[in-house]
């Protein structure tokens, strides 16, 4: 199943959802991943009526936020929705993004939290559904492995991390702390790399392709970090060395 080809999922036999659920104000560094996941998605052809954004919190500052690098006014559902939002689609295949906070064993953080099954339970509930693929950015994200996604309709669940927080940063260019996994998933989306040499840009090949340039920028941003600290301590003797 990961190798379930993005040519077939770009058309407009595909549903793309972006969901920021949250018990709070949500952070406007995930508004701005999901601005920009749009943004992506709408330079590669994909029409706004094939895209919902799923965003709990007050709406005019979503809009706010979200027509810095979005053109299209689209419609903001909260996460209390998705299930109606799905179950009233017609589309073949889903792909979900998933942003904001992820809490240990309580999944997904929402007014009322997301757990691995109620979030799958809610995404395979329309009949006309046949793939689900569902991107987890949030932290602690291997709470949703291993779960039994065997049946129908065939579903992907590929997750940024472990049982660990996300990666996320600034970056050169970028006005906003960008979530890495996902920000090199929506570049990957945009400008598609046949990573594993098959010739086939597929599921299998964005996953790798996020991963492997979220671990680059870690390694370059740890060996920036080493470099300093020396220097500090470096600072440091010459300044003790003067008193």
């Amino acid at each position: 199943m990961p190798s379930v080809q993005i040519v077939r999922l770009f058309s407009n036999e595909t549903l793309w959802i972006f969901l920021l659920a949250s018990s709070e104000e949500p952070e406007i560094r995930h508004i701005y991943d999901i601005a920009y996941g749009v943004r992506c998605l709408e330079n590669k052809g994909i029409s706004p009526d094939n895209i919902r954004l799923i965003i709990d919190g007050d709406k005019n500052t979503i809009y706010g936020h979200l027509k810095q690098l979005v053109k299209t006014s689209y419609i903001i559902s909260t996460s209390d929705n998705l299930q109606d939002i799905v179950k009233k689609s017609i589309h073949k295949n889903i792909v979900v993004f998933v942003t904001g906070h992820g809490y240990f064993e309580d999944g997904i953080d929402a007014p009322k939290p997301i757990k691995p099954y109620n979030l799958l339970t809610s995404l395979r509930i329309s009949k006309h559904t046949e793939n689900i693929v569902i991107y987890l950015g949030q932290c602690y994200a291997g709470i949703f492995n291993y779960i039994n996604v065997a049946g129908y309709p065939k579903t992907i669940i590929i997750g940024s991390t472990n049982l660990y927080p996300s990666i996320s940063c600034t970056l050169e260019g970028i006005p906003w702390c960008a979530n890495l996994f996902l920000f090199n998933l929506f570049r990957w989306i945009e400008n598609p790399v046949d990573i594993d040499g098959d010739d086939k840009f597929t599921v299998m090949d964005s996953f790798k392709y996020a991963g492997a340039e979220t671990n680059r920028y870690c390694q370059r941003y740890k060996g920036c970090c080493l470099e300093r600290t020396i220097e500090l301590l470096e600072e440091k003797k010459q300044v003790n060395s003067s008193l």
